[in-house]
């Protein structure tokens, strides 16, 4: 977590505010923050990443879709069902027009939001 947070530093003060590699340092700080169960700071650190990525990537991009799939996680851990499924499902529609039926990509992303609704089911 040390080395995440010296990169994400001197990544903040070099590259633009909308760079995406900055995205990238964001991410990976949200990814490391989820992992150790400190869900807001990794719902903080993944909103910005998307704040970027929706700005300067195309709207079918892969990492959006990555980045769909870490916001729903969160949601989904934070048994916030509802924001969870809206996020799989933006997930999804990105890897559907990504890759064909079948891939493995597309079917992590549809079993993770067929987890959210079997959670909402349940109550």
């Amino acid at each position: 977590m040390e080395f995440q947070l010296r990169n994400f530093k001197t990544s903040g003060k070099i590259l633009d505010k909308n760079h995406p590699d900055l995205a990238t340092s964001y991410n990976n700080l949200s990814l490391t923050y989820r992992d150790m169960g400190q869900l807001e700071q990794a719902l903080e650190f993944i909103e910005k990443t998307l704040k970027i990525r929706e700005q300067v990537l195309d709207k079918n991009h892969p990492d959006l879709a990555k980045s769909y799939s870490v916001l729903s996680t969160i949601y989904f851990d934070k048994k916030k069902y509802t924001s969870a499924k809206q996020y799989a499902e933006k997930a999804v529609a990105i890897q559907e027009s990504l890759f064909p039926k079948g891939h493995p990509n597309l079917d992590i992303m549809k079993r993770n939001l067929e987890a959210i609704e079997m959670a909402m089911e349940k109550g």
